[in-house]
């Protein structure tokens, strides 16, 4: 053979090769693509509600850091939060408290399954609401703000709590309004709920009960928490913030007038501590400090709420608290009762061992 023919067949032969080479190169690469593109996360919830009955709580802007502390550590046994981000203003536009739309909060709770539905307040003060409430053109202008809110954020809905409201003569104005919010908000597939004042009939013992038709609001409304709680407050002597008998007289109202599936009861896990009839509220966690400074005898009331005695700088105070014994018989209404579950004010400073009487008792 001469050399020309020689160095042809040379030339051929690795082409050949080469080809061979890439051919092999691109079917493992097709090879590790499909691997890879098996293997891309899906972005799947991992976290998995673990009670039988539904667990709410509230965050509150001044301590959203313990709150959001709270969330993580009980993520599990946690079904919704209700930050408090907005409060409703006289022109009908939505005024943002500090911390409102905390973005980690946000990828948090859709990351772990765990429905976002923030609170606009009034903070009890009432006069801005109501003029949102006796004027179509205002109320029109705040169902409008309060959607586009909810859906900026993606939130999975929101919730109304505008307390102390002036009155019955105020009742058909706020029942329109929260009908026709609910409306409007159902239409973009979103959830609607709201506080109430704890009462035991229709108009119960003040104006701001009698403003809120359970009725009207049972059917326009996703839940209904009912504060049971503050039955003792801050301008009040001292004495117990939730008494069983009480919350089982509203509870008794509640089932007849709001469907079950619908209403929270209302948890404190949080004190007082009373000089006269002035009380500040406190966390767990600032009750812990005053025992740990004072060293006060522990007692426990005749409706199973523990409070102490101690004098500061010659002063008598008196204050009542919750930890996971006391809310024990409270949260054993929600069976009793056949409720949907529990609403807490608020999550943050809590005692951490509540969350082991909410899984034992709701599980």
């Amino acid at each position: 053979m001469n050399k020309r023919w020689f160095y042809l067949l040379v030339f051929l032969f690795g082409i050949g090769l080469g080809l061979g080479v890439i051919g092999l190169g691109l079917f493992f690469q097709d090879k590790s693509s499909l691997k890879s593109q098996k293997q891309k996360p899906t972005n799947k919830i991992e976290n998995k509600f673990i009670l039988a009955k539904k667990v709410s709580g509230f965050l509150v802007s001044w301590d959203q850091d313990e709150g959001f502390i709270s969330v993580q550590h009980n993520k599990n046994k946690i079904s919704s939060i209700k930050p408090v981000w907005y409060k409703v203003k006289a022109d009908a536009s939505i005024k943002n408290f500090s911390g409102a739309e905390a973005k980690e909060l946000i990828k948090f709770a859709k990351e772990n399954n765990i429905k976002i539905i923030p609170s606009i307040a009034n903070d009890c003060e009432p006069y801005e609401t109501e003029q949102v409430i006796k004027s179509e053109e205002l109320i029109n202008k705040h169902i409008a703000n309060i959607l586009n809110v909810v859906e900026e954020n993606n939130f999975d809905g929101i919730d109304i709590d505008y307390e102390c409201l002036s009155g019955t003569s105020l009742r058909a104005a706020y029942s329109n309004f929260m009908t026709r919010l609910a409306s409007q908000i159902h239409a973009k597939h979103k959830i609607l709920t709201t506080a109430v004042h704890a009462k035991s009939s229709d108009l119960g013992n003040w104006d701001g009960p009698a403003v809120q038709d359970w009725k009207v609001l049972g059917e326009a409304c996703d839940q209904i928490l009912i504060m049971t709680y503050d039955y003792h407050w801050s301008t009040s002597e001292a004495g117990d913030i939730a008494p069983i008998p009480w919350m089982e007289e509203i509870l008794s109202y509640a089932i007849k007038t709001i469907k079950l599936d619908k209403i929270y009861l209302g948890i404190n896990f949080y004190g007082y501590d009373w000089v006269g009839k002035q009380g500040k509220i406190l966390t767990y966690s600032e009750v812990l400090g005053l025992i740990g400074r004072f060293n006060p005898q522990i007692a426990v009331s005749a409706e199973g709420e523990k409070y102490f005695n101690y004098i500061d700088r010659r002063v008598p105070h008196t204050v009542y608290f919750a930890d996971y014994e006391t809310i024990e018989r409270k949260v054993e209404l929600v069976k009793k009762y056949k409720v949907a579950g529990i609403g807490i004010w608020r999550l943050g400073g809590e005692d951490s061992k509540n969350w082991e009487t909410i899984e034992k008792l709701l599980k």
